[in-house]
């Protein structure tokens, strides 16, 4: 049996608003920072730890001609096959979600 998590999330569409709001914050500050300061505040960061959500495994049946096109994509972009896969799944229903 899974452990369920008690953490309540946010909408990703709010969390990804949430975090383009902040990137250009620090966009904009980051601007009017000497390189000195900059390169001080980086010394001092800490490593930024992320939880990833859990991934469920898929299999999908494709044609020859198609995997070799899936593999030659994938190799262009420099990932592995499958996270383009995964990447294409993502950006899909996102779509999805927004005519929805």
């Amino acid at each position: 049996m899974k452990k369920q998590s008690t953490i309540s999330r946010k909408p990703k569409q709010q969390e990804l608003t949430e975090l383009a709001e902040e990137a250009l914050a620090w966009d904009s500050e980051l601007k009017q920072e000497s390189l000195a300061a900059f390169e001080a505040k980086l010394a001092q960061a800490e490593p930024l730890e992320t939880v990833r959500s859990t991934q469920h495994p898929v299999s999908v049946q494709l044609d020859q001609q198609d995997f070799v096109l899936l593999k030659r994509c994938a190799q262009r972009r420099g990932v592995p096959y499958n996270r383009l896969v995964a990447l294409w799944i993502h950006e899909r229903l996102h779509q999805e979600q927004k005519t929805s």
